[in-house]
């Protein structure tokens, strides 16, 4: 075999996948939006390859994503069933149903997102030093000086989760950075004004390493937040 063919081999591959990609992103917007719903079997492979113009393996490799993040249920030799997405614990899946399933899905995904600090911040008040609160406060000062909301949420809560210590919160701060980094629609609503957001956050970082109970703080900006939240206008 050439290097030539090799280089065709992996680009027919390339563009089985992003086609794949399609067809699982399309079949799980008709789960998560109820156009198919729970119990309800798919079409076949036959009917979904024409529907989507490409061929039957291709719609095989979409289908068989579907069924690993439990969003549908794949028989051998029979039908494929359709799961209710709402019962689908893969992290996958709760970000495909936020995408597709309407606002009390996205309104969900914002309560998660302004609530899940705290356990965080529990954990890393026990293992911060001043010079984490000095490493830190450089992170808030970059915000009041013009730095992104999106990347400095990204760098602080990043580094929260790293002195949590805690190998499950830093897996889950970073899957969730990278969804909402993907899709900004998926971030919630800020939280107050530039120059309120960097105070509390100045308050957080102080109560770190002063024994000042900094979760108990983000529970009143929370309650802020989720205030907002039930304002939100439908999707």
């Amino acid at each position: 075999m050439g290097f030539g063919s090799g280089v065709q081999e992996v680009e027919e591959r390339v563009v089985r996948t992003h086609a794949a990609d399609a067809v699982f992103d399309r079949l799980a917007a008709m789960v998560c939006g109820g156009e198919l719903p729970p119990g309800a079997t798919l079409p076949t492979e036959q009917k979904l390859a024409e529907r989507f113009g490409v061929s039957r393996p291709i719609v095989r490799q979409a289908t068989h994503r579907l069924a690993s993040i439990g969003l549908v249920r794949v028989r051998q030799g029979g039908a494929t069933v359709v799961a209710d997405p709402k019962t689908a614990s893969h992290p996958e899946a709760t970000a495909v149903r936020v995408r597709h399933g309407g606002r009390d899905a996205l309104v969900e995904l914002y309560q998660r997102q302004i609530l899940s600090p705290l356990p965080m911040l529990v954990l890393a008040e026990r293992n911060a030093t001043p010079e984490d609160a000095a490493s830190l406060t450089a992170i808030v000062d970059e915000m009041a000086n013009g730095l992104p909301l999106p990347d400095f949420e990204e760098k602080f809560w990043s580094a929260v989760a790293e002195l949590s210590k805690s190998d499950l919160y830093r897996a889950d701060t970073t899957y969730w950075l990278r969804i909402v980094r993907e899709f900004p629609e998926l971030r919630h609503p800020e939280l107050g004004e530039l120059e309120v957001r960097v105070e509390a956050y100045r308050q957080i970082v102080n109560r770190l390493t002063n024994g000042g109970d900094a979760a108990q703080m983000w529970i009143a900006i929370a309650r802020v937040g989720l205030d907002r939240l039930a304002q939100l206008p439908p999707r």
